[in-house]
C-alpha cells in the first residue's frame, strides 16, 4: 500500500514494503519482532522514513533524489508532527485489513 507524506517541499510516496522493512532491520540491527520498537529512537524514525520513501519512489517509478541525510533534514524542518505522521502511517500499513480480519474470524468460528 502506497501512502503519501509532504516532506522536502513535495508530496512523496511512502511504502512500508518487505524490502523497506528488511533494509530497516539490517541498518538498525533489529529482528522482525523488534519493529514495534521503531518509535523508541528518532534515528529509527529517520531510517524507517528513508527506506519507505525509497520503496515508494521505486513503486511509483520516480527517481530517488534523496539520501538519508536529506530525509533527516526534511523531518527536522517539518517538525514533530511529521514524525508522528510517519509512525501513524507505518501503524496503518501494518494493521490487518478489516475484510481479511473478518474472513479469519469467520473461518475460526466455523471450526
Amino acid at each position: 500500500m502506497i501512502q503519501y507524506i509532504e516532506l522536502g517541499g513535495a508530496n512523496r510516496p511512502l511504502k512500508f514494503s518487505y524490502h523497506a522493512l528488511k533494509a530497516v532491520c539490517k541498518k538498525l540491527k533489529l529482528k522482525l519482532t523488534d519493529l514495534h520498537r521503531l518509535s523508541d529512537s528518532l534515528e529509527n524514525v529517520g531510517v524507517l522514513t528513508y527506506f519507505a520513501l525509497k520503496s515508494g519512489a521505486k513503486s511509483e517509478g520516480l527517481s530517488e533524489d534523496f539520501k538519508l541525510a536529506n530525509v533527516e533534514d526534511w523531518l527536522d524542518a517539518a517538525g514533530i508532527s511529521a514524525i508522528g505522521q510517519v509512525l501513524e502511517l507505518f501503524a496503518e500499513s501494518q494493521a490487518p485489513k478489516q475484510d481479511v480480519a473478518e474472513e479469519v474470524e469467520a473461518e475460526t468460528e466455523g471450526k
